[in-house]
């Protein structure tokens, strides 16, 4: 099983990937929350990889703002139950 540190960089790379943007990781001692801004339209290979990262989260969610819209991540420490 992956450790929740190694799936948060995977997670951090999707995000980047379909968004163009920088994802900004914040951890606690329960979790990492990774954030991204989100573009105003994402192509059939964005919204592929943005599915494919929610999959992998164990929450999601998105936050919107005037200046545009965010969408997070999270992994938990400990192990997801199947």
């Amino acid at each position: 099983m992956r450790s929740y540190r190694s799936r948060a960089a995977a997670l951090a790379a999707h995000l980047a990937a379909m968004a163009g943007g920088e994802p900004q990781a914040r951890e606690t001692p329960e979790l990492i929350r990774i954030g991204v801004a989100l573009p105003a339209r994402l192509s059939e290979a964005g919204r592929r990889a943005l599915l494919a990262a929610l999959a992998d989260a164990d929450r999601y969610g998105h936050d919107l703002t005037v200046d545009g819209a965010t969408l997070w991540v999270e992994i938990g420490r400990m192990p997801r139950c199947p």
